[in-house]
């Protein structure tokens, strides 16, 4: 994505209600502790999900704005919408090396493929890629 600005209103409740999700199914009244995103995770790798339309899901929905928001509340990240002629996607800026993220493509990339790991290590691999960058 080569232009990214701050999220619209639109894309702030997207994120919003992706948050409120993960802390619905987590049974929490906030952000769900990785732990938990992670049960959610575990979860939806043993469904039999069709790849068309994974994105709409509600649990994985939760799954990339829970990821992003514990990105972002680690590393000072920024949400942002990223632009790309007619392509946007939700996702998150990191100032200090001006890297951004796409939680939801880390999300959906790693249920289509059946990875076998774990939202900790999903967030453990992030933060040692932005740990390694320059900063700008």
């Amino acid at each position: 994505m080569s232009d990214f600005t701050p999220l619209t209103p639109q894309w702030e409740a997207w994120r919003d209600q992706g948050l409120s999700l993960a802390a619905r199914i987590c049974g929490r009244d906030s952000l769900p502790p990785v732990e938990d995103l992670d049960a959610i995770y575990q979860w939806c790798l043993q469904q039999d999900f069709p790849e068309e339309g994974l994105i709409e899901r509600p649990h994985v929905l939760a799954l990339g704005m829970g990821l992003g928001e514990h990105l972002a509340r680690r590393h000072g990240m920024e949400w942002g919408l990223g632009h790309d002629g007619d392509q946007r996607a939700v996702g998150l800026h990191h100032p200090p090396t001006g890297a951004r993220v796409w939680p939801m493509a880390m999300i959906l990339r790693r249920l289509t493929e059946r990875a076998e790991t774990t939202m900790q290590g999903i967030i453990g691999g992030a933060t040692k890629a932005l740990d390694d960058l320059p900063r700008a």
